[in-house]
């Protein structure tokens, strides 16, 4: 989670082949909470997406509606704003999904997809950690150049 100029030698140059950077694996809650305030400059991170894989307990992916996995994921990423430091930067690969049938807002006040449609699972987390103050800056599409085969043929698969 953390890259930064290496303290021993005083090395200020970030291309540096003294650089040390270490990985953390693990809930993020946990690994985040082990960590000081402001002692992280760059976090890469693919949280597990919205009911994609099969998860046991409570863990973030398995959230029973969008609005709570988008709510979910925005209080981990508090959390990653608190380790951050202020010249961080943070990157996360976030997947979307179809519909298999309309999914109302929790309040059941609005639709928030219809089926077949997509759910904008990444939209709906840009929005959110920009209400709680990130900058977001961009949003980079990862074209697959050999895709996996899908069988469906009412909509691009690439």
């Amino acid at each position: 989670m953390g890259v930064k100029a290496c303290d021993r030698h005083g090395c200020e140059n970030v291309m540096c082949d003294r650089l040390s950077a270490r990985i953390y694996h693990g809930e993020a809650h946990r690994a985040l909470g082990a960590l000081a305030p402001s002692s992280v400059r760059c976090v890469v991170t693919s949280p597990p997406y919205w009911r994609q894989r099969r998860f046991s307990g409570s863990e973030l992916g398995s959230a029973d509606s969008v609005e709570q996995y988008i709510e979910s994921l925005s209080r981990t990423f508090r959390a990653v704003w608190r380790v951050l430091t202020d010249d961080g930067t943070c990157w996360v690969n976030l997947a979307d999904t179809y519909a298999s049938s309309s999914i109302v807002a929790d309040d059941g006040t609005f639709v928030l997809a219809r089926r077949k449609g997509l759910i904008l699972v990444p939209q709906r987390f840009a929005l959110r950690v920009a209400e709680d103050g990130w900058i977001v800056r961009c949003n980079i599409v990862w074209s697959k150049h050999n895709p996996t085969p899908h069988s469906v043929c009412d909509r691009p698969v690439t």
